[in-house]
């Protein structure tokens, strides 16, 4: 059912149940809102989501399973047989019915309330469903989506026709659709059975009750006689639903009519025609819409199914089977509706055609002309077996260019990845991004989350941002953070010229928040307006678009103008004149400067008072940096030398900035030597070096040349943006380059660093903003490899958000994927060190393997031993230098062990005995079938063993198989199990389609013999030799990604689903992950987890102080509250359950330390 109060049913369709005869009197018993609380059932009842003809329906928590449910009770003061009768009938109905479109019943049984038997059924509760019209209204959906949506509907119906049952009530109230897009059937309450319960569904519904509403039944269904009633009624009422939602209102009203007159209009009237109300359902949806609304059933469609394929054929282009009605069928329903008016024209007709037919026979000719229709008839027949031919070829033809089309996108969707990937290889990002989208329109994909892995990953290498923000249609002029708050605000500029401010709020997700003028900003921007005809200036504020003053004889680029970040001054190079203004009045300062060179850079020190200009000397290549008063035009500082020899001249400047303090100065010279020079010493000749604090050489070859550039407000890093829209970050003091940042694929036109630096924020002239983290949170790669312990077994979850190996120094360390923390270390015993480990596929335990040969159990609750495996005769091996392992079946009823001793046992985990074994002395892997029915196993050769005899498969289509493929000591199963890949000869790797052993495809040869084969999301393969991860379709068997293996000897490589990453592992396993979100996401990402982690801490602490560290009664109240929390979540709070409750050193039950 559905959480909808107020609204049980379409608010079109009037009642749910139209009865006809005498109400039923109500009942003294309390009203139905009362047994809000009361159990009924396995439920309890929490409130009333809405009530229909027969009951009232409730929203209610089943507590085994524990889940949220919808309990249907008959209404009281309804105690007739037959109604009681019905009641029972539509829980055995819909407990029938197990289709992903019809509301599931759960269970149906009768509450004792004290004055008779209630009967009520549990059923699946819908959150969040809104009707099908609804739906289709709020989500905008067009004809095309809207007929893919009813598709649905029909598939559902026609599994309950096939079931034998007929609905009889189907409108728009009664087909709910959940959140994800599912219809779902409602309110069985008035279907009756098709064959075997027609006796019981008559009793039910006796002759002359008219059940079901009004407006959408049929016309054999108005005549209110059961027995007369089909399959075919529901295709009326389908096509009644098909109606409304094309067209957004009914073929003919019949609300306000008496029921006399509205059974008539059913009856007899023709529907309107769905094009006299939208033009564009004129042709094949108008033709299915009124075949489906027959008058007569037989010429309707004859199931839903039929139904469902002419819509199927209609959306991929084929010709439709429904067919308009001819002329004599409209004949036939105008004579039934004027019955009189055509037996007197029919008279008439009659004499005039027997007239016809006596002066015919009279005539000679007649016979010549019968015998030359008939000619032409038999050329009209092979003229239309012709065309039925033609048809067909076209058909094909069509579907041979569709296969083609898909072929050419997937080809050019190859093709521009390549490009993408070699790009991303030489650093050309911008390339990377146009090759990327050029992609993604190839495979016709909108949103980026939906594109495959290799494209995501590709993405994610050139894009360092973390949060991406977007002002709408408005361009951005400014941006600024403000002082003491978490908000970013931006001026902007809409189509019309009006200016605006747009804030978002870093604190509560980057919501946008409303901002004014009044806000207080850090520094004032300014905007010059230059109008070159009148050779005017305005000078314009940026946050309210008043225009502030105006210069006038001065119309230069605005690249050559600069302000102070007060905002109170205004220098530029005009000519050759360096010239300054106040900006309030736009009056030029007297002029004490002079002598800088023509085209000259210059700057402006924060509060105005210092401008540092380019000085060049004529016939001389090299410049010096001079820094002088503004008011008074006195020299304050001087760098570089413009005569000492060649070699040792500063090259022209390309930019200037000074430190937010003033105290330091920033220049770029054109050969991309950065220097950054203190303002507090003299530097007046090149040999003197104490004004240089730092040097660094840009690499304007590599990253273009700078556009602008800008401290942080700390003074502590230099930011440089280049034409080539990079932006790098770097230590004033050291000159080491320590931010990358990528992802602004336009020219940046605006930059802005928060005031602690932890954010930058920069556009360029559209509505984006890029927000950049440069205080990122350490991701788990970094903190592993900064570890002293390398880890030499692992395993990952099936969820992909934990992940348990074992340290150098053997213990069991338990680590978060989400946020990248470490849970718990928990020590083992030293003597009897760990070989191998494994998840269960639950999550919820894992198993060790000791190099003694004992296999332990683990809660990952607790971190407690829960079991053990019985120990077997011989199964130690001192040299410890075999193959060992463990592998879980998929359902975890079975565990895979290898030891040292040279065999492989299968162990029952629910009797804890040994089900088999298998003997091989060098085994290279093992592997369960996706369905637990075999395990794979490299032993000198590839075998192949049946799960359930213990008994080796040997099939000549296998052995043949293997022998033309070679290896087989890699191998991987496909997720859907029907297929096999196994590395064969000369390094390539074959796929084997399972039954039939025969290979379906051979991956060309890699660059060296194959490591790992494993399977990503997708329909990915991913192999790896020794020089590269190899990413291929297995729909095509192309390859669509490379990635260097940067000389890690890979020996796994795992998809982690919560990282949407792959993890790979070296031989000591040394782990590094490929992930396929950005730089930004990954920092955002963990910072969230560990928010959470915070918010939740306080939580599982009060669990384990109320229950003084009882795992059992904290697992209790974990179990509860999981039932409102999602799987990130869960998982949270799983690993801190695991904090607390890990054991320590002191009482570990295996480590054992003498003297304790």
């Amino acid at each position: 059912m559905v959480d909808q109060p107020g609204h049980p049913d379409h608010p079109a369709s009037g009642d749910a149940e139209t009865v006809s005869g005498a109400g039923l009197p109500e009942t003294d018993s309390p009203s139905m809102s009362s047994m809000v609380g009361m159990k009924i059932g396995s439920c309890t009842l929490k409130r009333i989501i809405g009530s229909g003809g027969m009951g009232t329906v409730y929203e209610a928590q089943q507590e085994q399973p524990r889940r949220r449910v919808a309990v249907k009770m008959m209404k009281r003061g309804i105690s007739s047989r037959s109604a009681l009768r019905r009641f029972e009938f539509e829980s055995q109905t819909l407990g029938r019915l197990q289709h992903p479109g019809i509301a599931q019943v759960y269970e149906a049984g009768t509450h004792d309330d004290g004055a008779g038997g209630v009967p009520y059924f549990i059923m699946e509760y819908i959150p969040n469903a809104r009707t099908l019209i609804e739906y289709a209204q709020e989500k905008k959906l067009g004809t095309r989506e809207r007929l893919v949506l009813f598709s649905k509907v029909c598939d559902a119906i026609q599994h309950g026709h096939l079931k034998g049952i007929v609905h009889r009530d189907i409108k728009p109230g009664n087909v709910l659709v959940d959140s994800n897009g599912q219809p779902k059937i409602i309110d069985f309450g008035v279907a009756r059975s098709t064959d075997s319960d027609l006796a019981v569904t008559t009793l039910q519904t006796d002759v002359g009750q008219l059940v079901g509403t009004l407006q959408y039944m049929s016309p054999e269904q108005c005549a209110a006689d059961p027995s007369d009633i089909d399959t075919r009624s529901d295709i009326y009422a389908l096509g009644m639903v098909l109606y409304e939602l094309l067209t957004g209102q009914l073929p003919y009203d019949v609300r306000e009519a008496a029921i006399h007159e509205a059974i008539r209009m059913v009856q007899e009237e023709e529907p309107t025609r769905l094009s006299s109300i939208n033009r564009h359902l004129r042709g094949d949806v108008e033709t299915i819409a009124l075949k489906a609304l027959e008058k007569e059933r037989e010429r309707r469609y004859q199931s839903a199914s039929e139904l469902e394929m002419d819509i199927a054929r209609y959306l991929v282009g084929d010709p439709i089977a429904a067919r308009r009605p001819t002329v004599w069928y409209h004949l036939k329903r105008f004579s039934c509706r004027h019955k009189a008016a055509v037996i007197v024209g029919s008279s008439f007709l009659l004499l005039l055609v027997a007239s016809t037919v006596i002066s015919l026979v009279l005539m000679k000719d007649a016979m010549d002309w019968q015998v030359e229709a008939l000619k032409m008839r038999d050329q009209a027949i092979q003229g239309q077996q012709e065309a039925v031919l033609q048809a067909e070829t076209a058909r094909r033809a069509q579907k041979k260019a569709e296969e083609s089309e898909t072929e050419s996108r997937w080809n050019a969707y190859i093709g521009h990845l390549f490009a993408a990937s070699a790009a991303a290889e030489r650093e050309d990002f911008r390339g990377v991004y146009v090759r990327l989208q050029s992609a993604k329109e190839a495979m016709g994909i909108e949103s980026p989350d939906d594109m495959p892995f290799e494209w995501q990953y590709l993405a994610a290498l050139l894009d360092s941002t973390a949060f991406l923000l977007d002002s709408g249609t408005r361009r951005i002029l400014s941006l600024q953070f403000v002082p003491g708050s978490s908000s970013l605000v931006a001026s902007t500029l809409d189509r019309a010229g009006g200016f605006g401010l747009v804030g978002w709020n870093a604190s509560d997700d980057w919501q946008k928040v409303q901002v004014d003028e009044s806000i207080g900003l850090q520094e004032r921007t300014l905007i010059p307006d230059v109008d070159w005809n009148r050779e005017k200036t305005r000078i314009l504020d940026a946050l309210t678009g008043r225009t502030l003053s105006t210069v006038d004889e001065l119309a230069i680029s605005p690249t050559r103008i600069t302000f102070d970040s007060a905002g109170t001054r205004m220098a530029a190079v005009d000519g050759k004149n360096l010239r300054v203004w106040d900006v309030q009045t736009g009056v030029e300062l007297p002029s004490h400067l002079s002598g800088a060179s023509a085209g000259a850079n210059i700057a402006l020190s924060s509060n105005g008072s210092m401008i540092a200009f380019e000085q060049q000397q004529l016939g001389q290549s090299g410049c010096w940096v001079e820094v002088r008063d503004v008011s008074t035009g006195d020299y304050i500082r001087g760098f570089g030398d413009a005569d000492v020899p060649l070699t040792r001249r500063v090259s022209g400047m390309l930019r200037m900035a000074f430190s937010p303090d003033d105290r330091l100065l920033a220049t770029i010279d054109h050969e991309g030597q950065v220097r950054i020079l203190d303002m507090e010493q003299d530097g007046s000749g090149l040999d003197s070096e104490t004004p240089v604090v730092s040097q660094w050489n840009m690499d304007m070859d590599a990253i273009g040349r700078p556009q602008f550039i800008r401290f942080s407000p700390d003074g502590e890093m230099l930011f440089i943006a280049t034409l080539s829209n990079v932006i790098r970050g770097w230590d004033v003091a050291s000159g080491e380059m320590i931010h990358d940042l990528k992802g602004q694929f336009e020219r940046i036109r605006n930059m802005t660093i928060q005031a602690d630096s932890s954010l930058m924020a920069c556009s360029g002239y559209g509505s984006e903003v890029h927000v950049f983290d440069l205080m990122p949170e350490r991701d788990l790669e970094e903190l592993l490899s900064n570890s002293s312990n390398f880890y030499s077994a692992h395993s990952i979850s099936a969820d992909g958000r934990q992940l348990v190996c074992i340290s150098s120094g053997g213990d069991i360390a338990v680590w978060d994927l989400q946020s990248g923390e470490q849970v718990v270390d928990i020590p083992f015993d030293l003597s009897d060190p760990i070989e191998a480990i494994c998840h269960d596929p639950s999550g919820r335990r894992f198993a060790v393997l000791t190099m003694q040969g004992e296999v332990l159990f683990y809660d990952l609750m607790t971190g407690l031993q829960i079991g053990a495996l019985p120990p077997v005769e011989g199964t130690a091996s001192p040299g410890g230098i075999l193959f060992s392992g463990l592998v879980y079946s998929p359902d975890g009823s079975s565990l895979a062990v290898k030891r040292e001793s040279g065999t492989v046992e299968v162990w029952n985990l629910e009797t804890m005995a040994l089900q088999f074994s298998i003997p091989c002395n060098v085994t290279e892997g093992f592997q369960f079938s996706p369905d637990g029915s075999m395990i794979a196993i490299s032993c000198h050769s590839f075998e192949l063993w049946d799960v359930a005899t213990g008994t080796r498969l040997e099939s000549d289509d296998l052995q043949a198989a293997l022998q033309e493929v070679g290896l087989g000591t890699v191998f991987s199963f496909s997720p859907d199990g029907r297929h096999l890949v196994l590395d064969g000869f000369r390094n390539t790797v074959s796929i084997i389609a399972i039954p039939s052993m025969e290979i379906v495809a051979t991956l060309p040869q890699h660059r060296g013999s194959i490591s790992y084969i494993t399977h990503l999301p997708g329909d990915r393969l991913a192999t790896v030799d020794d020089a590269r991860i190899r990413l291929w379709d297995t729909e095509h068997y192309d390859e669509v990604l490379s990635i260097p293996a940067d000389g890690i000897d890979i020996n796994t490589l795992t998809f982690v689903p919560a990282r949407a990453s792959l993890m790979g592992t070296d031989r000591v396993d040394r782990m590094r992950f490929w992930d396929t979100r950005t730089s930004g996401q990954r920092s955002d990402d963990l910072k969230s987890a560990r928010q959470d982690g915070k918010q939740l801490e306080p939580m599982v602490s009060s669990w384990v102080e109320r229950a003084d560290k009882d795992s059992e009664l904290i697992l209790a109240m974990y179990e509860q509250e999981s039932d409102v929390r999602t799987p990130e979540e869960q998982a949270i709070m799983r690993n801190l359950i695991l904090k607390q409750l890990a054991p320590s050193s002191s009482r570990l039950l295996r480590f054992l330390i003498p003297g304790m």
